[in-house]
């Protein structure tokens, strides 16, 4: 999963790998993309940014 978010990054742009890390709610290796930490329906374990 890591490896595809980087790759959608890379690609595509970090927001869409953002949108697709955010739907998931997939934070693991403490990557975040696209910013979406913040979002009001974010995760509230994602706490402030890394």
């Amino acid at each position: 999963m890591d490896l595809m978010l980087a790759f959608m990054a890379t690609v595509a742009g970090e927001d869409a790998a953002g949108k697709v890390q955010f739907s998931a709610e997939y934070y693991p290796s403490g990557v975040r993309y696209g910013g979406y930490e913040g979002h009001a329906q974010a995760p509230a374990y994602l706490g402030p940014p890394l």
